[in-house]
């Protein structure tokens, strides 16, 4: 169908620093954040993150999307050799819906949830829930003001 559109990605890598702040040891002053030592041995481990959306363009007016996420990583610090820490996991999704009334006038809403197992974000269990409501006004060609 060409009024839908389908993308999945996929990331695997290696997230975490292997260097903490620390505070600066010369007579010179320096900015905080500037001063670094290197963790050893680094931890190792892997994120994986999956994401996919889907847009549908329902009439010429109105258009509906949908995104999920899910997000693990597992973090191998200073541990036995095939031992690991408990995965943190990540999983939420988003719902847009968008009408565009005039060239010059649209309406927006999306909403969106995010499970945080472990704290990987926002470095408590928790979920989090929030919900936006746009107006667009196309002042002139180019300029387009939102109010939020």
């Amino acid at each position: 169908m060409k009024s839908v559109t389908w993308t999945m990605n996929y990331y695997l890598g290696q997230d975490h620093p292997d260097r903490i702040i620390v505070p600066p040891n010369g007579p010179i002053p320096v900015q905080r954040g500037l001063s670094f030592e290197a963790i050893s041995p680094p931890p190792n481990g892997r994120t994986h993150i999956f994401d996919s959306y889907v847009t549908w363009q329902a009439t010429p007016k109105l258009s509906l999307a949908l995104e999920g996420d899910y997000i693990i990583q597992r973090l191998r610090k200073n541990q036995a050799p095939g031992q690991s820490a408990a995965p943190s996991h990540v999983d939420g999704g988003a719902s847009y819906v968008r009408y565009q009334f005039t060239p010059m006038r649209a309406l927006a809403s999306r909403a969106e949830y995010l499970s945080d197992r472990g704290g990987l974000f926002s470095r408590l269990n928790q979920a989090l829930k929030e919900n936006t409501v746009t107006f667009d006004y196309t002042v002139a060609d180019g300029f387009l003001m939102r109010y939020e």
